[in-house]
């Protein structure tokens, strides 16, 4: 039941419902259109410690971080507190060491890395007070996708949807003001639309999936146009291993049935088809794409990034530097010229304000957390990171379905494209996906133990014994 009537006959909604559906429809849902506001206000909507990002996404990590003193959730809070406390550490090295501190800066970049684990403990609230259905939270990513691609087209047929790159090539990433953090959402929701369009089988979901991955096609970019490709190739190999994988939640059969999977793929391979034969713009995509065989997406800035890690002491290497540091040696290495307005550089009243010296990221985000924050957040981060893989990894092996390869799915693809092309842990956006396969996979973990969890109505084997619930 969603709602009672009171006496006063007032509909009145119930706390379980606001626990388990509403509350966390805003918290993956509403990130889109705080992200659309982002890109649309432009320099109005990015007012340094006040743009709109900042404000929700911080409201949202200090809610968290209350919350989480009233949890009993001892592994979450043992890594996000040890992250906190060296993070505070380190800050009065780097304050002392270097002539370009800004805590505003490295406040705001660290607590984009802690965002989906922040985010990841509300979940873990809501769902002590009332259960969160797995499937509901892939739908739930599923819309968001969605509602992100959607815009993305709509803007374009508009034509006020901003180039991704610019004249030279094709591409637009609509209202958005990051193509890079765009395209690995896409992608990353993407997983979650096959699965609901797989155990559903309903024309909705067909026309999400295709608008999904259409998006990314039209976003132009490598991991926008590769992105489908890896997960079409992705599900493929793991129904291998279990064959009864695309079964849906009712069981149903026959052509009708399949046609629903085939139909997105043909209609995404049409749009694809429109695109580049069309286009004489997409010969920078195609170049950027067989670069690929030659060298990593950021192979320049990586070496850059590796030669400003070798110039450092022992203390540097130990805690890091800070970002904005780190970022200012980067760009000197690799001879950038160019000065930047750096969003976390925050001058008083919260306003951004442009830097006096050039700064740029490793964009590979293993360099990047090295460079910012040393070994030994390094180990913390990544060390969760990998504890989480793990768990993610043995949930999928034991119960080989459609929900828990596609939850090992996300957070591979967001590792690979972190490591190779960055925009993964310092991503708001990418963070908002990333939250709630944390919280899948940390809900059950208590000092000693996991509880194990196939899908809803599917067995360890992936056969269906009855509807979700």
């Amino acid at each position: 039941m969603t709602y009672k009537r009171s006496g006063a006959m007032s509909l009145v909604l119930s706390r379980p419902w606001l626990y388990a559906v509403a509350f966390p429809l805003c918290l993956i849902v509403l990130q889109v259109f705080i992200d659309l506001a982002y890109g649309t206000l432009g320099g109005a909507g990015r007012a340094g410690l006040f743009s709109i990002g900042v404000i929700f996404r911080g409201g949202l990590s200090l809610i968290a971080i209350l919350l989480l003193l009233k949890l009993r959730a001892a592994p979450l809070k043992v890594f996000l507190f040890a992250f906190l406390a060296i993070f505070l550490l380190s800050n009065l090295v780097w304050a002392l060491a270097s002539d370009v501190y800004s805590f505003a800066h490295e406040l705001n970049q660290g607590m984009k890395v802690a965002f989906p684990w922040l985010v990841a403990g509300i979940f873990l609230y809501l769902h002590q007070r009332a259960p969160i259905d797995r499937f509901y939270l892939l739908t739930l990513l599923a819309w968001a996708g969605f509602l992100s691609a959607l815009s993305v087209l709509g803007a374009t047929a508009l034509g006020i949807g901003r180039e991704t790159y610019g004249a030279w090539s094709y591409g637009s990433k609509g209202l958005f003001n990051a193509q890079n953090d765009l395209g690995l959402t896409l992608v990353l929701t993407l997983v979650a639309a096959v699965v609901v369009l797989v155990r559903t089988r309903k024309v909705l979901y067909l026309a999400m999936t295709a608008t999904i991955a259409s998006a990314g096609l039209l976003l132009g970019t490598r991991t926008g146009v590769l992105g489908p490709l890896a997960v079409v190739l992705a599900f493929g190999s793991a129904a291998v291993l279990n064959p009864g994988l695309f079964s849906p939640f009712d069981g149903r059969r026959g052509w009708q049935s399949t046609a629903v999977l085939i139909l997105p793929l043909v209609l995404v391979l049409a749009v694809a088809v429109a695109i580049f034969s069309q286009s004489e713009k997409t010969n920078y995509l195609i170049k950027r794409i067989q670069s690929l065989s030659e060298q990593t997406p950021r192979s320049k800035l990586e070496a850059a990034g590796i030669e400003r890690l070798r110039e450092r002491g022992v203390i540097l290497t130990l805690v890091g530097e800070g970002g904005l540091a780190f970022k200012k040696h980067v760009a000197e290495n690799i001879g950038f010229q160019r000065e930047k307005i750096d969003q976390g550089a925050m001058a008083s009243m919260g306003e951004s304000k442009k830097l006096p010296f050039p700064v740029h990221r490793v964009e590979n985000d293993v360099i990047d957390v090295l460079g910012f924050y040393g070994i030994a957040q390094f180990a913390v981060i990544y060390g969760a990171l990998a504890i989480l893989y793990l768990l993610t990894l043995r949930k999928a092996v034991r119960a080989w379905n459609i929900e828990n390869v596609a939850l090992l799915l996300i957070l591979t693809l967001f590792l690979v494209h972190s490591s190779l092309a960055g925009h993964g842990l310092f991503g708001a956006q990418v963070g908002t996906v990333l939250a709630p396969v944390v919280f899948l996979q940390i809900r059950d973990l208590r000092w000693g133990r996991a509880v194990e969890e196939a899908a809803p109505g599917v067995d360890a084997r992936g056969t269906l014994e009855g509807p979700s619930p």
